[in-house]
């Protein structure tokens, strides 16, 4: 269909309305249009299916459950979640404890977006096929401004909408694709506006400029800048009005910016990454996600290696033919075909891409992480954007050499997207059958609380799968072990079950991987004196072992004997003793396994757990497992079983 479109000459400018082509332009419905309606509605589709099948536990992105919380907690007209009781217990991926609420990580602009879903439909599906059939049309409207031709903006939207990282960031809640829209509609505002000199239009402009700042601020400022200072380089006599409209525009989200900072931080000039002093930030040097994490030190060849990966990764087909797509980009720029404006939006992609050599997060989701195997090379998909409309151009000149060439670039994009774009999905889908097995079984408990101990320290990781209801209730509540913390929470959700869960391995790393998980009954055990019975199964591949058992700083150790089961007991007591309750009242038993190959020189940790203690009126009580009831994954069961009961 956009054959014929394509064959036409390319306008020089925008026709008015009383030619020809303006009339054209007048008509309700043209192929062009049409085929970017078929593109948002198929794309949509996509969004929807995709997120509701591949991706209905979310992703490997934990930051999704960081987002839909928050969206949650506005829905229900709260700027931040509520705190539980206790506070540490119910601590949220990426959160922290501000007085009686919680402080995500990230600016409101996506939650606020899904907020709006879940009040006017019920959840943030409509969200998400509304943003993946917004990119289409925004793509459309901006190829269109750009190139003055209808036909080659419709085959940019196609292009776009192909690509599977467009596809697979649709499914997501993550701010990626919001920002895209967000951006192509600041975009498109200001070109139109300043084409014609609509004051009203640079103000939407302003607007969809500033909360595209709100949603990812570095990447407005590289992607738009450039767009900005050529507008501002040719407007001359117009410069202030310009100005003043684009300001005009985005003085409500900037105001809703520093609203919030201060609200979440005390300072309108803080945003809430500053509570972690994690490092998370631009720049050579140490960092690190959360507090307590590991700092990696980053250095100009990490961000190198960083940004190579995502870049290899689109050219390898994330993005709609992968390396064509470059190809035909290539041929517009040599054969002249591209407009100043549309090297204007180039050098913000170009921007963008060289400003992530400086951004850590490229390096760590590229290298140490490696979740954009699964999800594309999110960070550079707006670079797409001048890449799409220069490739749609070049697709043109292309077709004036032959129809037979575009059907083969088209032929070969498909395979090499699509090959991309199975194997992608089938690793998330393998993802998602982890984690919908793991959410089977918690759910065949019934009403219980279910006990978490992971590393790091939060819930809603590594798995969406423990994450509370809005607010916490519901059928099964999520808890943190925290020691003495855990019998208040018990004593908080009486008449449920106990549980702990334990995620082991690599769980929700890689689909399949060394992982496994483990639910533990639990029960309260009290007494003046307990009897702690640690049994430890130590691997065949272990030469040597030793238990240690460490209570209020004291510390005992057990050597182990290999290629057997061994069982250590041991009394406690709620008086003073070698391994007696803290005499104020609570503390917590940690009892680890280290081991050693035969060939392995360093002592490494083979298993670990906790066990709460709690010290009353002379009674010792303990947060005991009566063993496993439900195993999942590929791994073997952990070393350690315990048992408590009383002496």
């Amino acid at each position: 269909m956009l054959a014929s479109y394509l064959s036409t000459p390319l306008e020089s400018s925008h026709p008015s309305p009383g030619s020809s082509e303006g009339q054209h332009r007048n008509r309700k419905w043209d192929g062009p249009r049409i085929v970017v309606l078929i593109a948002a509605v198929i794309s949509g589709t996509i969004a929807a299916v995709l997120s509701c099948t591949v991706f209905s536990h979310l992703s490997v992105n934990n930051d999704e459950t960081v987002y839909l919380l928050q969206a949650k907690a506005i829905a229900h007209g709260h700027l931040f979640p509520q705190v539980g009781n206790p506070p540490t217990s119910f601590t949220p991926w990426l959160g922290v404890i501000r007085g009686d609420h919680y402080v995500l990580k990230y600016t409101p602009g996506v939650a606020a977006y899904m907020a709006l879903s879940i009040v006017l439909t019920g959840g943030y599906l409509a969200g998400l096929v509304a943003l993946a059939m917004g990119l289409v049309g925004a793509t459309f409207l901006l190829a269109k401004e750009i190139t003055g031709h209808r036909g080659v903006a419709a085959t940019a939207a196609v292009l776009l909408a192909a690509s599977p990282v467009v596809m697979v960031q649709s499914a997501l809640i993550l701010p990626y694709l919001l920002f895209f829209v967000l951006a192509e509609l600041a975009l498109w505002s200001l070109l139109a506006g300043a084409r014609r000199g609509s004051f009203p239009v640079l103000v939407v402009g302003g607007l969809c400029a500033g909360i595209a700042f709100v949603a990812r601020s570095y990447d407005a400022v590289l992607l738009l800048a450039p767009t900005g200072a050529w507008l501002l380089w040719r407007s001359r006599g117009q410069r202030l009005r310009l100005i003043g409209a684009v300001a005009a525009g985005a003085l409500a989200p900037a105001v809703g910016l520093l609203w919030f900072d201060y609200a979440a931080t005390g300072s309108p000039l803080r945003l809430p990454f500053s509570l972690f002093q994690s490092g998370d930030t631009l720049g050579f040097g140490v960092h690190r996600i959360y507090p307590g994490e590991r700092g990696r030190d980053f250095g100009i060849s990490q961000g190198w290696q960083g940004l190579a990966r995502h870049l290899s990764l689109l050219g390898g087909g994330w993005m709609f033919g992968g390396v064509l797509l470059l190809l035909l980009s290539v041929i517009a720029l040599i054969r002249r075909a591209a407009s100043a404006a549309c090297l204007a939006v180039l050098a913000g992609g170009l921007l963008l891409v060289l400003g992530y050599l400086f951004f850590w997060g490229t390096w760590n989701a590229g290298i140490i992480w490696g979740g954009i195997r699964y999800l594309g090379p999110y960070y550079l998909m707006p670079a797409l954007l001048p890449l799409v409309i220069l490739a749609a151009l070049g697709l043109r000149e292309t077709y004036r050499a032959g129809a037979w060439k575009v059907a083969l670039i088209a032929v070969l994009a498909l395979i090499i997207s699509g090959v991309t774009l199975g194997r992608a999905l089938t690793a998330d889908a393998g993802l998602n059958a982890d984690n919908s097995q793991l959410a089977s079984a918690i759910a065949r408990q019934g009403k219980s609380v279910m006990f978490i101990k992971t590393y790091p320290n939060y819930l809603q990781h590594p798995t969406s799968v423990i994450a509370n209801a809005f607010p916490i209730g519901g059928r099964t509540v999520f808890a943190l072990m925290r020691g003495s913390d855990d019998f208040q929470v018990v004593a908080n959700y009486p008449g449920r079950q106990l549980y702990r869960l334990r995620l082991l391995g690599e769980y929700g790393k890689r689909p399949h991987a060394g992982f496994g998980a483990q639910l533990q009954r639990l029960h309260i055990v009290s007494g003046a004196g307990l009897a702690l019975g640690v049994t430890i199964t130590l691997p065949r591949t272990v030469a040597s072992a030793r238990l240690q058992i460490t209570i209020d700083g004291r510390r005992q150790m057990w050597t182990l004997t290999p290629h057997r089961s061994n069982r250590i007991s041991l009394p406690l007591t709620a008086g003073s003793g070698a391994f007696a309750a803290l005499s104020a009242g609570d503390t917590t038993a940690h009892i680890s396994v280290f081991g050693r190959t035969a060939h392995g020189r360093a002592e490494r940790l083979l298993d670990q757990q906790d066990l709460p203690l709690l010290q009353t009126d002379g009674q010792l009580q303990a947060l005991a497992p009566t063993g496993a009831i439900t195993e999942l994954g590929p791994m073997p069961a952990p070393p350690l079983s315990l048992d408590v009961t009383r002496s």
